[in-house]
């Protein structure tokens, strides 16, 4: 949905919140400038994503065939059902893919060689959902920034969360389970 979704053909504009208020605001001016920001914000969104990857085909050919694989076959829209922390130098994650663009069933990721593993999940989590994930390479390692939505229940509401994953390892292994 974009803000024009919130024009009524009468030129209003319309916001609600969880609280039931809806404001109207027939201000065209206003209207322009929200057209123009978001204008601007697909524009900004879309040079970031080209920047980004002019970066990783600058590198896809330092990566193993596996770190490839878990950029190349996005995760997106696969749920995350658990994480075995390192207790050595390796990390398992197990994904729901049912709804995954280019996964079928339950995988497992295995990340070996882990130097750094950053995650937390929100309290509450109902669903989550993988959004977004960049490979940078750092040394003889790669760098995984994960991005999830995650809806969590708040004062008995649903609400989306963001939850950022960051894994540093040496090399990935992607199996069905």
């Amino acid at each position: 949905m974009t803000v024009r979704d919130f024009w009524s053909e009468k030129g209003e504009l319309h916001f609600e919140d969880d609280n039931y208020l809806n404001l109207k605001l027939s201000d065209r001016d206003f209207k322009k400038r929200i057209e123009m920001w978001e204008e601007d914000y697909h524009q900004q969104y879309a040079k970031k994503v080209q920047q980004y990857r002019n970066y990783y085909d600058s590198i896809k050919n330092n990566l193993s065939e596996n770190i490839r694989q878990l950029y190349e076959k996005s995760l997106h829209d696969a749920q995350l059902l658990h994480v075995d922390t390192p207790q050595d130098d390796s990390c398992k994650m197990i994904f729901d893919c049912k709804h995954a663009m280019h996964h079928a069933g339950v995988i497992k990721v295995t990340f070996t060689g882990v130097r750094e593993l950053d995650f937390q999940l929100p309290e509450g989590i109902e669903h989550n959902s993988w959004v977004h994930e960049e490979i940078y390479v750092q040394g003889n390692v790669f760098e995984l920034h994960a991005v999830l939505d995650c809806v969590a229940i708040v004062n008995s509401k649903p609400e989306v969360k963001t939850f950022r994953i960051k894994v540093v390892a040496q090399d990935v292994k992607i199996e069905q389970v």
